[in-house]
């Protein structure tokens, strides 16, 4: 008789209950960032009616009204939570392209939005594997207060001062150093009027002219 005729049917059934559930679960992980920042859209939404309600009124009771009921619906009584579910849901469109790899936390999405209003590069992130699902609040708060290190073009172009000492003739030292005169990089070419009529040499008079300006 084969080892799986052994198995009890009730264990097998068991077991593939199992599998779904944890399908099921896999799944909803994975769709949990997307629901919290759809749900956070629909809370600027609403803060966004009760706002322009208070305007028409010239009060602040549909907009304190709405605070209440979501530290219910939320069961907190934290001040910044509001702030941070608005601040998400401002930039929900933004991030909603990029749920799958967005941790689910609301702290970590509220640094993601804060990332995207700072013209952050999300994208660029989760393909170098920066930022996903995995990521901690932590590591997102550090990717989003990190500051990008512009090139200066002053410093990028700076003028590098190098001596050089040869134990040979002008004559040799020019046709060493014709080629690399020429380049645009080099800028100035401080020596003796011997190397200068010895450089003028080694190049010809006519490219010598191009040069002149530049040794000195």
């Amino acid at each position: 008789m084969a080892r799986g005729e052994l198995v009890n049917a009730e264990l097998k059934q068991g077991i593939s209950e199992l599998t779904k559930q944890w399908k099921a679960l896999n799944t909803a992980y994975e769709d949990f960032a997307r629901r919290k920042i759809e749900f956070a859209q629909e809370i600027a939404r609403i803060w966004e009616q009760a706002k322009a309600l208070d305007k028409d009124l010239g009060s602040e009771a549909n907009q304190n009204h709405f605070r209440e009921q979501l530290r219910e619906i939320i069961q907190s009584d934290n001040k910044t939570i509001l702030s941070k579910w608005v601040g998400i849901g401002t930039r929900a469109q933004e991030m909603l392209p990029f749920a799958n790899s967005l941790p689910a936390q609301r702290d970590s999405l509220y640094a993601v939005s804060t990332a995207i209003e700072k013209k952050k590069p999300i994208q660029k992130w989760i393909d170098s594997g920066k930022l996903s699902s995995e990521s901690t609040v932590r590591e997102v708060v550090a990717l989003t207060a990190a500051k990008r290190v512009k090139k200066n073009a002053a410093s990028s172009q700076r003028n590098v001062s190098v001596s050089l000492q040869f134990s040979c003739t002008y004559q040799r030292a020019a046709e060493l150093l014709s080629q690399l005169i020429a380049k645009e990089d080099v800028v100035v070419v401080k020596s003796e009027r011997a190397f200068r009529s010895a450089l003028a040499e080694a190049v010809g008079r006519e490219v010598f002219s191009t040069l002149s300006e530049k040794v000195k």
